[in-house]
């Protein structure tokens, strides 16, 4: 994969982790100013994070396919991942401990 080849893998997870918490922020805010109940800013707040967390995998895997096909060292495709993969997690283990 040549070096713009990678920049533009790198730009599009990095835009698209960005779209996840632009996600959690339309969820939270919808809640907030759509339902208007006393509970909306704490129900907006954890729909926003399953929500985000659940839409991080696109990122997600879209940064191991990218980092896989490309062979090379990217600190921002590994972050992308990372941080994606730990959103998601913590949502995992949030709802299985829940039930």
């Amino acid at each position: 994969m040549t070096t713009p080849e990678l920049k533009l893998s790198e730009d599009r997870a990095f835009w698209l982790f960005l779209g996840c918490v632009a996600l959690a922020v339309v969820v939270l805010l919808f809640e907030i100013l759509v339902i208007q109940s006393s509970w909306a800013p704490v129900v907006g707040f954890v729909k926003a994070f399953i929500f985000g967390g659940v839409a991080a995998l696109i990122p997600a895997f879209y940064a191991a396919f990218s980092f896989y096909r490309s062979q090379a060292q990217s600190s921002t495709l590994k972050s992308v991942l990372v941080i994606s993969l730990l959103w998601f997690l913590t949502v995992a283990v949030t709802l299985a401990v829940s039930r």
